[in-house]
């Protein structure tokens, strides 16, 4: 999942180049989440060649060579492509996932307080959505207005200095009660950078909803009203307007629980498009390709025969201890050693040996749980007489 490396104190990150060289060894497609467009996938290489620390030689070293297929929030491939035109990766395709309803799934509809009149949780965001922030939020002289999260006053350096102010909060100590702190706020409006536009929805849309909060939309960012279709009201050009609606909404309760209905049908309707089966459905192979799990079977089968021509097969675990002796590699001899080994989060890799020691099967297997459920994966390898790599 995308997120910005960072070097705190100039120092290096162990975790990230750890992560790094077991991607590095790993040869399949790898499968990158995108979930804000202002952070592309970076190589390590780059960022870390001129620091006196750094122990590679080369991007050969440590940088990924793998084909990607990015899971994208935003919609729009040719965006998406574009700001990753500098990171030296090979984009195999590009798949829509729209991750922003995720916390429909989790999370349920909460009481909205009204404390103030519009709110919104962001960070400056490097200036980028800076014009739309002071129209919106700045010199708003009949309602009381809020920014929470990493933006702050200083930010805006001179160019509100005579303008009448929101009030500044600053972060949340806990970044999980966003829909919560949003339910302090009687409206909201959902503003993007330039590249979000018409492209990819943000999380706080669907954050907002949940908190019973009205979430106006800035035209720049839905222009053909696909989000909110023949309900114009919820759209705003300027603070102004925005400023009148909500004072409208907050003297027509009538009006304001038409509103309110609407936002709810529209998170049902999110609900329905299924976002767990979509994140599966982009994480298949496409029609035309082999599914890693059809190809495990094809390879346990033409294993389980080759093990069947070779006699005295010997068992060997990752402490390279034998164990007794083999006639014949079963599917059933599998699976009594998983239940044996049941324990959860565990990889072990075991290697069969015919009568000679040449190893020629060999089989990694991954153990995973959660509170209800238990995961066994296995990657199944094999080579012919001993001799070159697994395969």
């Amino acid at each position: 999942m995308n997120s910005k490396i960072e070097f705190f104190g100039g120092e290096e990150n162990k975790p990230v180049d750890s992560l790094f060289n077991f991607l590095k060894d790993y040869k399949g497609t790898l499968y990158y989440i995108l979930v804000d467009l202002a952070i592309p996938f970076q190589q390590l290489y780059p960022l870390i060649k001129n620091r006196e620390w750094c122990r590679y030689r080369s991007e050969k070293e440590i940088d990924l060579d793998n084909d990607f297929i990015i899971l994208s929030q935003a919609n729009n491939e040719e965006e998406v492509r574009a700001i990753h035109k500098n990171s030296e990766i090979n984009i195999k395709e590009v798949r829509y996932v729209p991750f922003n309803e995720w916390v429909l799934h989790t999370n349920k509809f909460v009481e909205n307080t009204g404390d103030v009149d519009l709110i919104l949780g962001t960070s400056y965001r490097g200036g980028r959505r800076k014009k739309k922030y002071i129209d919106y939020f700045f010199n708003r002289e009949s309602i009381k207005v809020e920014f929470f999260g990493g933006i702050k006053e200083s930010d805006f350096g001179n160019s509100i200095k005579n303008l009448k102010k929101p009030i500044f909060t600053g972060k949340l100590e806990d970044v999980t009660k966003i829909v919560e702190k949003n339910s302090t706020g009687f409206a909201t409006v959902i503003i993007g950078d330039k590249n979000y536009n018409n492209n990819m929805i943000t999380l706080r849309f669907a954050e907002s909803l949940l908190a019973n909060c009205v979430t106006f939309i800035d035209e720049d960012f839905d222009v053909k009203h696909k989000i909110y279709p023949n309900f114009d009201f919820f759209y705003v050009n300027s603070g102004n307007e925005l400023e009148q609606k909500i004072n409208l909404l907050k003297a027509n309760k009538k009006l304001y629980e038409r509103i309110l209905e609407i936002q709810h049908q529209k998170v049902e309707e999110m609900r329905l498009n299924n976002l767990p089966q979509k994140i599966s459905e982009a994480l298949k192979e496409k029609e035309g390709e082999c599914r890693m799990e059809e190809k495990e079977l094809k390879l346990t089968q033409q294993t389980n025969e080759e093990l069947k021509a070779n006699e005295n097969v010997e068992l060997l675990d990752n402490n390279n201890e034998e164990t007794e002796e083999i006639e014949e590699i079963t599917e059933d001899l599998i699976e009594s050693y998983v239940d044996e080994y049941s324990t959860p989060k565990v990889l072990r890799e075991h290697i069969y040996k015919n009568k000679k020691g040449e190893p020629i099967f060999k089989v990694t297997r991954n153990d995973t749980s959660d509170t209800d459920n238990k995961f066994t994966t296995y990657h199944f390898e094999r080579r012919k007489l001993g001799i070159g790599a697994w395969r």
